[in-house]
C-alpha cells in the first residue's frame, strides 16, 4: 500500500480548495458508511447548489464501484485526519481530470488507483461531481500529473476495498 504523499501533491487537507476538500471528505465519509449523513448533504449544497443531489449520487457511484471493481486496496484517511494518502491525492486529481475533460489522464490515473483498465462508469460519475462544481466556482487543480501511471498488480478478489489509515 502507497500511504506516502506524492511531492508534488498537496499533501494536507488545509492545503486543498474547497472541491477538493470536499472530493477527498466525501470518500471517507463513504468509507465511515456516514455518506448519507446531513454534515455530507450540506457540504455538497454549499459546493455544488441546486445541482448537489445530481453530485453526491454520481460521487456515491464513483465510490461503490472503486470499492466493487479495484483489483487493489485503496488508502484512506481517517474522518478528521490532515494528512493525505497518495490514493485520496489521486482521486482528487482523478475530479480534477474530468472537470478539465481530460479522458487521458483520467483512464492512466483511474487504471493505476483500479490495479486493472479504466471503465467508462467511472468517468461518468467523477465528470458529473466536477461540473456541478465547476458551475458554481469550485475549480480543482490538476497536480502530480503522470505520476500515477504503472500498473499495479492485481490481488486476488478477496482483497478488495477501502484501507482506512489512521
Amino acid at each position: 500500500m502507497n500511504i506516502r504523499p506524492d511531492p508534488a501533491a498537496p499533501a494536507d487537507l488545509r492545503e486543498l480548495t474547497r472541491g477538493e476538500h470536499l472530493v477527498v471528505w466525501a470518500l471517507r465519509a463513504f468509507v465511515a458508511d456516514c455518506f448519507d449523513h446531513a454534515m455530507v448533504r450540506r457540504g455538497f449544497e454549499d459546493a455544488c447548489g441546486a445541482r448537489a443531489p445530481e453530485a453526491s449520487m454520481a460521487f456515491l457511484v464513483f465510490a461503490q464501484a472503486l470499492v466493487l471493481r479495484g483489483r487493489r486496496r485503496i488508502c484512506v484517511g481517517a474522518p478528521g485526519r490532515l494528512a493525505l494518502t497518495r490514493d485520496e491525492q489521486q482521486i482528487a486529481a482523478l475530479f480534477a481530470d474530468a472537470q478539465a475533460a481530460d479522458r487521458a489522464g483520467f483512464d492512466a490515473r483511474l487504471a493505476f488507483l483500479l490495479g486493472r483498465p479504466a471503465e467508462a462508469p467511472f468517468f461518468a460519475a467523477a465528470e458529473t461531481t466536477a461540473r456541478a462544481l465547476a458551475a458554481c466556482g469550485r475549480r480543482l487543480r490538476a497536480f502530480g500529473a503522470g505520476r500515477a501511471a504503472g500498473p499495479a498488480a492485481p490481488r486476488p478478489s478477496r482483497d478488495l476495498g477501502l484501507a482506512v489509515v489512521a
